[in-house]
């Protein structure tokens, strides 16, 4: 379902890096909550001094992962910026559609089956 949404979307993730690592980080960090020793639940409330519960714990991991994407897409977006004032970063559509072996390298990496 994660790659899916790349394509209502629109995003460019060829690997579909998101869609698998991503979507697959997110959803294991929230449910993993429902899955913790009740002993580590007893540990937390001594901690934290109070009753303790599921849905405490379950915000816990929902802000450990919101902090874990603003800081992904922060990072990302500086090395983008940065990338991008030395070396072009995206290919244009031009070169895009013409393969990337030969606007890069001109040569043609799969032409040898299909002359075409």
């Amino acid at each position: 379902m994660g790659i899916q949404l790349k394509n209502k979307l629109g995003y460019d993730d060829s690997l579909d890096a998101f869609g698998i690592h991503g979507i697959g980080g997110i959803v294991g960090a929230l449910l993993l909550t429902f899955f913790i020793r009740p002993s580590w639940m007893r540990d937390a409330a001594e901690v934290a001094r109070r009753n303790w519960t599921i849905w405490n714990q379950f915000g816990v991991q929902a802000l450990a992962v919101s902090i874990a994407i603003i800081y992904a897409a922060i990072m990302t977006f500086i090395i983008i910026f940065i990338l991008n004032k030395f070396i072009k970063f995206k290919s244009s559509e031009d070169d895009e559609m013409a393969g990337l072996d030969r606007s890069y390298h001109g040569e043609r990496g799969y032409g040898m089956l299909n002359p075409s």
